[in-house]
C-alpha cells in the first residue's frame, strides 16, 4: 500500500514535479499540496499524511515553525524538510523538533524518494550536504521552546504577546530570551536577531 504524503512548498513548478516523481515510483501517493505553513497544519490534522514533506522558507512560518507544530497536533506523521539553504545548526535543531528526515533540494529526485522510503522504514536521514559533527554550538543547543521564543522574538512580538500566544508567562518568556542570548553570545535583542539570522534560523 502506498504511503500516504502532504507536500508543503510554495513554488508550483516544485510542487508539480515532485508529486508526479513520488507518484510514479508506486511507494507514495500525494493527498494535499499547499503553500502555507498555516494551512499545512491544518491539512495536516485533518488529512493524516504518513509523511510531511516540508520546505523550510514558507511565506507564512519557517520549516521549524511548522515541524513543532506538526509535532504537536499530528505526532504520527514523519516529516521531512527539503530545503537549499539549511546548514548543520539548522539541521540539528530540527532533529531536535521532531523532524525525521533533512534533504537538499538540489538532490536528484531519486535520493529524496530513498530518503522518504528509508524514513518510512524506521530511520533519521540527513543529507550528507547538512553532515552533523561532534562540535555543539549554541544554536545547536537550544530547546524547542526556545526556538519557539525566538520566532515570537523574530516576529516583534513583546514578552505578554509571545506568553500568550504560547500558553507560558511572561516570565518565562523572559528566561527563555536571557537563555537565547547567552546559548548564540548576544548582549542585545538586535544581535540576538542578527545571529540567528546568519545560523539560517529566521528570516529579516
Amino acid at each position: 500500500m502506498a504511503n500516504s504524503v502532504l507536500i508543503v512548498d510554495d513554488h508550483a513548478f516544485t510542487v508539480a514535479g515532485m508529486q508526479r516523481a513520488l507518484e510514479d515510483t508506486g511507494d507514495f501517493t500525494v493527498i494535499g499540496t499547499t503553500g502555507s505553513g498555516v494551512q499545512a497544519i491544518r491539512m495536516a490534522r485533518q488529512l493524516k499524511p504518513q509523511i510531511v514533506l516540508l520546505d523550510f522558507g514558507l511565506p507564512d512560518a519557517t520549516g521549524i515553525e511548522v515541524a513543532i507544530e506538526l509535532a504537536r497536533w499530528v505526532p504520527e506523521a514523519r516529516v521531512i524538510v527539503v530545503t537549499g539553504r539549511a546548514g548543520h545548526d539548522v539541521a540539528r535543531l530540527l532533529r531536535a523538533v521532531g523532524v525525521r528526515g533533512v534533504l537538499s533540494k538540489a538532490a536528484p529526485i531519486e535520493e529524496i524518494c530513498a530518503g522518504m522510503q528509508a524514513v518510512m522504514a524506521g530511520q533519521e536521514v540527513i543529507g550528507p550536504q547538512f553532515r552533523l559533527d561532534e562540535a555543539q554550538t549554541g544554536a545547536a543547543q537550544l530547546s524547542p521552546r526556545e526556538i519557539e521564543v525566538l520566532m515570537a522574538i523574530s516576529r516583534g512580538l513583546t514578552n505578554v504577546q509571545a506568553a500568550e500566544k504560547l500558553g507560558i508567562s511572561p516570565k518565562t518568556v523572559d528566561t527563555h530570551r536571557t537563555s537565547l542570548m547567552r546559548k548564540l553570545g548576544a548582549n542585545s535583542v538586535a544581535t540576538l536577531l542578527v545571529r540567528a539570522a546568519k545560523l539560517g534560523l529566521i528570516d529579516f
